[in-house]
């Protein structure tokens, strides 16, 4: 939501906000790299996956709470997970 308000790249809060998303898809394809039998251009997909999944979560939980949408976020990342 940060990076909405602040459309400034130079601003500190959207430099901070990059920093989390980056850190975020980084720690991702490093637990998908853990998965069994996933090569890392399958790791990067599944964590490129799973990070928009996780946006969605963002804005979700915050317009619609925990019982909406969001409380589907689990199984769609292990669909995802396991489609590949």
């Amino acid at each position: 939501m940060v990076l909405a308000e602040y459309l400034e790249p130079s601003s500190a809060a959207h430099a901070s906000a990059q920093a989390v998303k980056a850190w975020v898809r980084t720690r991702l394809r490093e637990l998908a790299l853990e998965l069994p039998d996933r090569d890392a251009a399958t790791a990067e997909a599944i964590s490129d996956r799973l990070a928009v999944v996780i946006e969605g979560l963002y804005a979700s939980t915050a317009a619609l709470g925990t019982e909406g949408p969001a409380r589907s976020a689990r199984a769609l990342a292990i669909l995802i997970m396991d489609a590949n």
